[in-house]
């Protein structure tokens, strides 16, 4: 019995990084927030609050824009901040 690496290896960095995200993937997107924007903005709710547009997905790509300019180059950490804001909009 042998493995096929080509299927294994997505599988296995896939659940890497969910144990280094501490399991959950809303957490990794906290921490984000948490080191880029903790510093200046005490509360994501009172952010997220303030996001523009009427669907999640114009609220993403607003923001997404807005970082873009806003301290933060990080195309990765960006996105999950963005993602971590906007689920703070959901009911």
């Amino acid at each position: 019995m042998s493995i096929q690496c080509a299927r294994a290896v997505p599988v296995v960095l896939g659940a890497l990084t969910l144990i280094s995200a501490g399991g959950s993937v809303g957490f990794a997107t906290e921490a984000a927030f948490q080191t880029h924007c903790l510093k200046c903005h005490s509360r994501a709710s009172t952010l997220a609050r303030r996001l523009k547009g009427d669907t999640r997905d114009e609220r993403a790509a607003a923001l997404s824009k807005f970082l873009e300019d806003h301290h933060l180059d990080d195309p990765a950490a960006r996105a999950a901040i963005v993602k971590y804001l906007v689920e703070q909009t959901d009911p």
